[in-house]
């Protein structure tokens, strides 16, 4: 026991902070059981709040209800708040295509991270162990995962966290036996109804007849994984910075020329970073090779929200979901200016560097400035007495179209465009608003959703 409880908190130590509240995802199983006790027992020394989360699926009869009992009755023996949900037998009959293993899973994740938000937890700990990390291995292979889903099952992702993924079955077990722990068993764990349970049941086994020590043998290879997958991992966001153009809420712009240079598997993980930061889940394959438009397609890959478009040296890749318009009118009559949008401050012209930021000319009778969307009527005046429309403008500047109602327009007293802004790599400032030296200017500052000011 005491071995076990110094690997849970030096684990613990690089997992979460004292004074924390854990949501113990709990089925009453071995596993679920043996993490509970092991929070328990070091809950004064990290100073910890638990409480613990279940959820009855209702896909075994009986045995769901019999495992209902067992949970609540215990959590409630343990004096520890207990969020239970049960599923109607009904919802799994109306299911048509879906995988009711993973529709359970998707089911769980939602109901633990409803509680945890509405209670201002701040860890949700699941009881995956070692066992569970190699069979999620074999899987990742049966579905031709790359290097990075070969690492498996990870120690934390967001607020979940595994303090017992190092945790052999065998250990879990003997730490049950040791402490005469109650649980109760899952029948279906034995049945091979799911690809799972056959890996489980029939291929682990023949793994240890062949090396006994297989355990210790996939954590050396995780371990080798996890450092490789590291170095991938900064070489490619190495190679993404480098042709990374621009990028807001919703999109990300980058140098198709240099793009289109690199090898497919350098091309396949990026994209793969990129649809992470867009929050897109679809396979990079899919993008890379545009499977799902035709040659005449305007589009290199559309799907749902998610669109590619190759525009002049540019590649967009946009989230339409993720985009956020501008759809406020704001009126500024002083400096300096401070709202949810955008702060505007005086600055003298050598603080500031026009071409990275929004900045044009303090003038008083310039107010007061409007700001508003983009109107097809607009026209530029990009030179003294030279005036162009500014959709015109825009387009020559390769900004997708879907983008216009993100577009900030500042227009002063008299109806004059001052310029535009859709981030710190698309905006212009027409001439006549060009800063001067050494006189005080107005810098702008826009603030999140519009303005992505996270590290590329």
């Amino acid at each position: 026991m005491e071995q076990q409880l110094f690997r849970l908190k030096k684990n613990l130590q690089k997992l979460i902070k004292k004074n924390s509240h854990i949501l113990v995802a709990f089925s009453g199983g071995k596993d679920s059981v043996c993490l509970l006790n092991l929070l328990l027992n070091i809950k004064k020394e990290f100073n910890l709040k638990i409480s613990v989360a279940y959820i009855n699926h209702n896909l075994r009869g009986a045995e769901s209800d019999e495992e209902e009992e067992f949970v609540t009755n215990y959590i409630n023996s343990l004096n520890i708040s207990l969020y239970k949900k049960v599923i109607q037998k009904e919802y799994w009959a109306s299911l048509k295509k879906k995988s009711v293993e993973m529709e359970a899973r998707k089911i769980r994740y939602d109901f633990f991270y409803k509680i945890a938000n509405q209670n201002y937890i701040d860890y949700i700990a699941t009881a995956h162990h070692l066992n569970d990390k190699i069979e999620t291995f074999f899987i990742q292979i049966l579905r031709a995962g790359g290097i990075e889903t070969l690492t498996s099952i990870p120690t934390k992702n967001d607020k979940i966290i595994r303090p017992i993924i190092n945790f052999s079955k065998k250990e879990i077990e003997s730490y049950i036996e040791e402490n005469k722990l109650k649980y109760i068993e899952d029948s279906t764990n034995n049945e091979n109804l799911y690809k799972r349970n056959i890996i489980r049941n029939k291929i682990v086994p023949l793994l240890k007849e062949i090396n006994p020590n297989f355990e210790k043998t996939f954590l050396k290879l995780f371990s080798n994984l996890d450092e490789e997958v590291y170095f991938y991992k900064k070489i490619i966001n190495k190679f993404y910075k480098g042709i990374l153009i621009s990028k807001n809420n919703g999109f990300i712009v980058i140098d198709k020329e240099r793009y289109d240079g690199f090898d497919v598997a350098l091309k396949k993980n990026i994209i793969k970073l990129i649809l992470k930061k867009l929050d897109f889940p679809t396979k990079p394959d899919k993008v890379l090779f545009g499977e799902t438009c035709s040659q005449k397609s305007k589009y290199l890959y559309k799907k749902g929200d998610f669109l590619v478009k190759s525009i002049g040296n540019m590649l967009w890749l946009i989230n339409l979901s993720k985009i956020k318009s501008f759809d406020k009118n704001i009126t500024i009559e002083s400096f300096p200016f401070h709202s949810q949008y955008l702060d505007i401050q005086i600055k003298n012209t050598n603080e500031v560097n026009p071409k990275n930021n929004f900045c044009i000319k303090f003038d008083e009778n310039d107010l007061p400035i409007k700001v508003r969307q983009i109107k097809n009527a607009d026209t530029f005046e990009f030179d003294k007495n030279k005036n162009k429309s500014l959709v015109k403008l825009i387009k020559e500047m390769r900004i997708h179209t879907c983008l216009f109602n993100q577009i900030f327009v500042f227009e002063n007293s008299i109806g004059k465009i001052i310029g535009f802004w859709l981030n710190n790599k698309f905006f212009r400032v027409s001439k006549i608003f060009y800063i001067e030296k050494n006189k005080n200017c107005l810098i702008f500052d826009f603030k999140s959703p519009f303005n992505d000011k996270t590290n590329k």
